[in-house]
């Protein structure tokens, strides 16, 4: 049982896991978490396979990173516990005998003289420690008295306090990764939806995007109304770090983008040599538009993707929801 005390109280052991929880966050950083397989791998090609596999892609809630926040936590847990009995002791425990081998060899000390009796003299020194906030006390030894002089106990255990801190922060994570529930809403303006496991709607007034003079994003916005029973029973602007907090659910902004669920496509119609055939027209996904020229009647929209690239397979993908490189 002392071996594995000894090896989960270990300084070394928390550095390793420290060093792997902050690398494995930083992967999860640069990489987008909780896309669609088709989106990892239109983004990532052949990598997104062991991406998926090793759940890299839904890293705050996979088990090795969840396994990894539960050790550092019993590391800090033991740790703490089998240093906390002799802080304990050292800030509240009854004065030491030191003798003067033991008072010679600490790194800080002085020596002085006081012409006055030993009882006499350790009352005028309890009293001047006194004045400067020190709480003293006096153990007896062979050789005469040894007063010990402390104040700002509680400072010892400073440490102990920034653990009891991680402790929490460790089970909000662990909380939030095992219980919580998580899922996305994507809605365009004037769109409402049903919450999963909840007798309430919400609905989407307005998307905007704030700039600084400068050009630069400001702030995202989003207007949404809780309805329940078919009523408005609540209207709040969710911005970057401000959810709506609705019957124990929150609504965060994760993302923005297009809505291309039903896109509309305006043509340009040309014949070389002829004006008169030059006009547009607009078409749906799927539908016809009647061009009544002299050698097409038709063109017919089969498909389009926002960011178009050839993927594995010589399949039609998009690399992204952005109109970085729009193609039908």
């Amino acid at each position: 049982m002392r071996p594995v005390l000894k090896f989960f109280s270990s300084v070394k052991l928390a550095i390793a896991l420290i060093i792997l929880i902050t690398l494995a966050s930083v992967l999860g950083t640069l990489i987008p978490q909780g896309r669609t397989e088709a989106e990892y791998a239109a983004r990532y090609g052949t990598l997104a396979k062991p991406l998926i596999a090793f759940q890299l892609t839904g890293l705050y809630r996979s088990g090795w990173y969840l396994t990894l926040l539960l050790l550092f936590g019993l590391n800090t847990v033991i740790c703490t516990l089998s240093r906390l009995g002799p802080k304990w002791r050292r800030a509240f425990g009854p004065a030491r005998a030191a003798d003067a081998q033991a008072l010679a060899a600490m790194k800080v000390k002085t020596r002085f003289r006081l012409d006055l009796p030993a009882a006499e003299a350790k009352d005028w020194i309890a009293g001047a420690l006194r004045s400067r906030g020190y709480r003293s006390s006096v153990a007896s030894t062979p050789g005469g008295m040894a007063l010990l002089a402390r104040k700002r106990r509680l400072g010892w255990f400073g440490s102990d306090i920034v653990h009891l801190g991680l402790l929490v922060i460790l089970a909000g994570g662990l909380t939030s990764g095992i219980a919580s529930r998580r899922t996305e809403l994507a809605l365009v303006e004037g769109q409402t939806a049903d919450i999963p496991d909840a007798a309430f709607q919400v609905r989407l007034d307005k998307f905007e995007t704030e700039y600084y003079p400068q050009g630069a994003v400001k702030d995202w916005k989003s207007s949404v109304t809780v309805i329940e029973g078919g009523v408005p029973v609540l209207t709040k602007v969710i911005e970057v770090n401000e959810p709506l907090t609705y019957r124990g659910i929150s609504f965060f902004q994760q993302r923005y983008g297009f809505d291309w669920s039903s896109p509309r496509l305006v043509l340009e119609l040309r014949k070389p040599g002829d004006p008169a055939v030059a006009r547009t027209v607009s078409a749906g996904i799927g539908q016809r538009a009647a061009v009544a020229g002299p050698d097409v009647s038709h063109v017919l929209v089969r498909r389009f993707v926002p960011d178009f690239v050839i993927g594995e397979g010589s399949q039609v993908q998009s690399r992204s929801e952005e109109p970085n490189n729009p193609a039908a």
